[in-house]
């Protein structure tokens, strides 16, 4: 394996677990346990079987059990690598749009200021 190449690699798997950190709401110092508890809490809210309206519960529950595979030792799913690692791909709430830095930005102030 070439520098670039791993140089490469490494970038992708930081990148995968920053937006793995996203999806279950932890920070980096999260322990093993806190992680567990994340992900545990997540699979229960975005379970398609709570949630039989929503089109994109499976797709959110494939995600959560990505960000957990990445962040307990396993490589970095493909659907984590597509993602945006600074923004949070499961807000707790529907109100604002995550798509832009405007809405990230009111989402982020609501829920540490609000």
């Amino acid at each position: 394996m070439d520098e670039a190449h791993f140089a490469e690699s490494r970038s992708q798997q930081a990148k995968a677990r920053d937006a793995a950190r996203c999806v279950l709401g932890v920070d980096r110092n999260a322990s093993a346990e806190g992680i567990r508890t994340a992900w545990r809490r997540a699979c229960m809210k975005y379970h398609p079987d709570r949630n039989r309206d929503d089109e994109q519960a499976e797709r959110r529950l494939i995600l959560v059990n990505c960000a957990y595979q990445v962040l307990t030792g396993g490589d970095p799913c493909r659907s984590l690598l597509v993602l945006e690692p600074a923004q949070p791909t499961l807000p707790d709430h529907e109100t604002y749009y995550l798509d832009n830095a405007w809405g990230y930005f009111l989402w982020w102030r609501e829920k540490f200021f609000g």
